[in-house]
């Protein structure tokens, strides 16, 4: 007995182990990953169980966080419910792209390819409204339609694609087939997409032109290279041509009438007169010599001229560069108008004394005297003696301001006059500019190689009509008047015939102090140069926190210290009157 239990107990502890051995799959506990690439999973196959390497069960696999596929790779394709068999999210561009590379983004779809990116990949596109239906085309505008069917399309004119292979023919073509090989000039047209322009061109040999039916055609002649167009009476009528030297002319149709188009600039013949349209104002044109032409010469300002309307007028006749000097003029001549000064003194226009003769027919015995207006630019007159006086009273003219007239080469007058005027006694008088008293080309006025000083550059100044030269100074001393912190001091610096400069100290500004450089300038201005001398200018001075002493510090802006250097101008030379004696005894004041 003892032997069977023991038997039974040893076969029992032989069958435990297997038992042990012998599990489920499903009894296994789950893992979300492996801990290596050895480690094996049990495979059953048949009914026989197995084990595999993990690195050998995915060795064909890619993996999930960076895959790469070697073959190719198709996915579902796209549903309405299931969606899309392949989604790239919006995202941003990577910063560092490989070639190959796609990706999208809220702009679009991008891939970097050959070392750059290409992309957004889209269609943009828009649709002209009046291209899509035939209502929305005009022939009446002048657009060309295409195609017979709707939607048609069209371009506005000339603005289709041409092409012009050979002269004298247009060509519509939309970059691979083209319509329209007839050319132009040609009276029929096919079917088959030529057109007509407005107005049509045929060239050939002059003589081969024949007779001109089309009031818009035109003609060229290869041979004689003159130019048509076909007139409204169906003639043709040169446009323009070659001229036997070889120049070419340009020819227009005499006209019967012509309106001026208003605010325009024309040029056409009208009724055998050539007419000039300026602003859209007529007038016609001045023909000269066939062997010269007509010049004139005078001042750049506008200026208008009449003469008497007489048919034929003739100035004067001279021969070559003649001047009129002992010349006997041809009748009828221009004559200057006449202004009668015997009755009253006259206060005269401008009109009066521009070519005028003012004379002293009726004065009677009293004196009479006439005020010229002020001198100005392009006045000129004859006083003119037709009846003699006693020697008691004089025939006078006045100058509106004071020693602005000039007689025989005596200036600097008032009035020119004739004190026993006698019958034929002339004087010619006109304006021109003479100098005076001022700065003829002005100087600059700076500070000296010693700074306490005042440089001047050279300069010229006229004195009672006469010019004198200033020279370039490095050094004129401006006085010693003491100027109290911030007030302001001027010196101005005069010169007179000798040529020195002289400078001028404001008469009391020390005491005055003036509190601003507007002051001082003013005061300095109402001090007058001496007689017989020019102001070349001034310099003023001012110092912020002490004073400031002309002749010791420097005239320079620094600091604490401003000061200014003030140029004169050069004046405008005034107009006077000049006047000459013709005959008789004239004199001035």
């Amino acid at each position: 007995m003892k032997k069977i239990y023991g038997l039974t107990l040893l076969i029992l502890l032989f069958c435990l182990p297997l038992y042990a051995a012998d599990v489920k799959i499903s009894e296994l506990p789950a893992v979300t990953s492996t801990t290596g690439a050895t480690d094996v999973v049990p495979v059953v196959a048949s009914g026989v169980t197995s084990k595999i390497t993990v690195n050998n069960l995915l060795a064909d696999k890619a993996p999930v966080a960076s895959p790469t596929f070697t073959g190719k790779v198709t996915t579902a394709a796209s549903a309405a419910v299931a969606g899309a068999g392949f989604n790239l999210p919006h995202g941003v561009a990577p910063n560092t792209p490989a070639n190959g590379d796609c990706w999208t983004t809220t702009a679009g779809l991008y891939c970097y390819v050959n070392g750059s990116t290409v992309g957004p990949y889209s269609i943009a596109y828009s649709i002209d409204a009046n291209l899509t239906t035939i209502g929305g085309l005009s022939v009446a505008q002048g657009k060309f339609i295409i195609g017979d069917a709707d939607p048609k399309w069209s371009l506005s004119a000339y603005t289709f694609p041409i092409a012009v292979p050979t002269v004298g023919k247009v060509f519509i073509s939309d970059g691979t087939n083209m319509i329209g090989s007839t050319a132009l000039g040609t009276a029929a047209y096919a079917a088959t997409g030529d057109f007509a322009p407005a107005a049509t061109l045929t060239a050939g040999a002059d003589a081969s032109k024949g007779n001109c039916t089309d009031g818009a055609a035109f003609y060229y002649g290869t041979d004689t290279h003159i130019l048509y167009h076909c007139s409204a009476t169906n003639t043709w009528t040169q446009v323009y041509g070659v001229g036997a030297d070889g120049s070419y002319q340009m020819t227009i149709t005499n006209n019967t009438a012509i309106a001026p188009t208003a605010s325009a600039n024309q040029l056409y013949p009208e009724a055998n007169i050539w007419k000039v349209v300026q602003d859209g104002v007529e007038a016609s044109v001045c023909i000269g010599p066939t062997a010269g032409q007509v010049t004139f010469t005078g001042p750049t300002q506008a200026r208008s001229y009449a003469l008497p309307d007489a048919g034929s007028l003739t100035l004067a006749t001279l021969t070559g560069s003649e001047t009129l000097t002992n010349k006997t003029l041809t009748a009828p001549l221009v004559t200057l108008p006449r202004v009668a000064g015997g009755a009253a003194d006259l206060s005269l226009s401008a009109a009066q004394v521009s070519g005028t003769i003012i004379t002293n027919a009726g004065q009677g015995v009293v004196d009479r005297n006439h005020t010229l207006p002020a001198a100005a630019e392009g006045y000129n007159f004859v006083g003119f003696v037709g009846t003699a006086v006693a020697a008691t009273n004089y025939y006078r003219f006045t100058a509106a301001t004071a020693a602005t007239m000039c007689l025989d080469g005596t200036c600097g007058k008032a009035y020119v006059t004739i004190d026993t005027p006698t019958q034929g006694a002339s004087v010619v008088c006109y304006t021109e500019q003479v100098s005076s008293t001022g700065m003829s080309t002005a100087t600059a006025l700076s500070a000296a190689t010693a700074t306490d000083d005042v440089k001047n550059t050279a300069a010229t100044i006229d004195i009672a009509g006469q010019v004198y030269a200033v020279a370039a100074t490095d050094g004129t001393a401006p006085g010693d008047d003491v100027i109290v912190a911030a007030k302001w001091g001027v010196v101005a610096f005069d010169v007179g015939v000798n040529g020195t400069i002289d400078a001028v100290e404001e008469t009391g500004q020390a005491a005055d102090e003036h509190a601003d450089e507007a002051t001082a300038i003013a005061a300095m201005a109402a001090q007058n140069p001496e007689a017989s001398h020019v102001r070349i200018g001034y310099v003023t001075a001012s110092k912020s926190d002490g004073t400031f002493t002309f002749g010791t510090d420097a005239l320079v802006t620094a600091g604490t210290t401003t000061a200014n250097f003030y140029n004169t101008a050069a004046y405008t030379k005034p107009f006077n009157w000049i006047c000459a004696t013709g005959a008789g005894t004239w004199v001035t004041d």
